[in-house]
């Protein structure tokens, strides 16, 4: 039997929202963020934690600024405020269905303060890329300059714009206790906002645990772990299952490296977190092929014609900013 519980206490960052998967099956949508509390400390950052929403991210940035130097040295351009941001807030997305759902709409305002216990769930999205207005009026252009505009939904299906996104994390809760209801009568005071953050997983280690190295020598051990639905019905396979990335630190990352295998049954237990990473987008070796076929089929044999398409559809090599999840854990045993 494998088990995945997280209880996690935050404040609403955005303004919830309510879906209806058809009239009897609600869902309530919205993003939680968590301060790292103890990492602040740990570098003597001070913050006033009497400050919400915006006014609290405004407080950060002047705090963070005072204690760049302190709190990473290698941050990429030292401006960049959401970067920095990302090194001393967790940010998550949250949901929850049925009367739940529509329960937590009619209560939770963006804003409030919020504990609930729930669990991480992954799931596979499969997601057109669709052309912005410019790159479609810029590709246009360029299709009418080498003549080949009446080709142009054959180019874009040769290209097959999709992408699968794997392991996109939500925080599905079960139970919700409103702290601060800054849209009812009740407000939190300094003393009464604890940031928390556990999570208790049991499951199989599903691939073999890999140990690196950081800059600074520190090392680092992640896998991922296969963590089974109890009593899940979904026809998806993705939605039986959970897939979620672990990482280990330090001495436990070079002690568990050793004896930590595939197919183990770990128990551990940690902190959920994210962090913001850029995604390099290059084409597949199948539409490389496909877009070489696609010119030479058009007698098409100018060199820059094939990086110049690549670059108005945007899959030349530039990096997108995405946000991943894992695991810090703090203490893991293995059962078998």
């Amino acid at each position: 039997m494998h088990f995945n519980e997280l209880w996690i206490a935050g404040e609403v960052l955005d303004y919830p929202t309510l879906e209806m998967k058809d009239e009897e099956f609600p869902i309530f949508k919205s993003t939680l963020r968590i301060l790292r509390i103890g990492y602040l400390k740990k570098r003597r950052v001070s913050v006033n934690l009497n400050y919400r929403g915006e006014d609290l991210t405004r407080e950060l940035i002047n705090e963070l600024d005072k204690y760049s130097h302190l709190l990473n040295t290698r941050l990429d351009n030292p401006n960049d405020v959401e970067q920095m941001l990302d090194y001393v807030v967790d940010i998550f997305p949250i949901i929850t269905f049925g009367r739940s759902a529509q329960f937590c709409y009619d209560r939770i305002h963006k804003g409030d303060f919020i504990i609930f216990n729930g669990e991480i769930q992954s799931r596979d999205l499969q997601v057109a890329v669709d052309l912005t207005a410019e790159q479609n009026r810029e590709l246009d252009e360029y299709l009418r300059s080498i003549k080949l505009f009446h080709r142009k939904d054959e180019f874009l299906q040769s290209m097959d714009l999709l992408n699968i996104r794997r392991n996109q994390y939500q925080i599905a809760f079960k139970e919700v206790y409103i702290c601060g209801m800054k849209g009812g009568s009740r407000y939190l005071t300094q003393g009464d906002r604890i940031y928390e953050n556990k999570c208790f997983l049991l499951g199989r280690v599903c691939n073999d645990p890999e140990l690196r190295y950081t800059e600074e020598g520190r090392p680092l051990l992640n896998f991922i772990l296969y963590i089974k639905r109890p009593h899940s019905e979904h026809k998806r396979e993705d939605l039986k299952q959970d897939y979620v990335n672990v990482i280990l630190w330090n001495e436990m990352a070079e002690i568990m490296h050793k004896s930590l295998k595939k197919n183990h049954e770990v128990l551990l237990n940690g902190r959920l977190q994210s962090r913001i990473y850029y995604k390099e987008h290059l084409p597949t070796p199948e539409q490389s092929y496909q877009l070489k076929e696609f010119l030479h089929s058009a007698s098409v044999h100018d060199s820059k014609a094939e990086s110049e398409l690549l670059r108005i559809i945007g899959i030349d090599g530039y990096k997108s900013r995405h946000r991943a999840y894992e695991v810090s854990a703090k203490r893991i045993d293995i059962l078998g």
